[in-house]
């Protein structure tokens, strides 16, 4: 499980989603706003540990919140 405050890894080409301001977190469904697929790997921050729909993580990525597939997301070791 991932963290608030967790740096992770993101490889390029997944999908990164904002979705509509009124939806309910427990019900599927919720309507995307805005996509944008990833042109290179980056670094992004865990900004939200609960999961959207239990698939989704919400991530900081260029000064935006977007959600980002917990299987698209990978952990950086942090054992140096």
């Amino acid at each position: 499980m991932l963290d608030k405050g967790d740096l992770v890894y993101l490889p390029s080409s997944i999908m990164m989603f904002q979705f509509a301001h009124s939806f309910d977190k427990e019900k599927e469904g919720a309507i995307v706003n805005h996509y944008k697929t990833l042109l290179k790997p980056t670094n992004v921050l865990i900004v939200e540990h609960e999961k959207l729909n239990d698939q989704y993580y919400k991530i900081l990525h260029d000064g935006q919140h977007w959600y980002v597939k917990e299987n698209d997301i990978m952990r950086l070791n942090s054992d140096g």
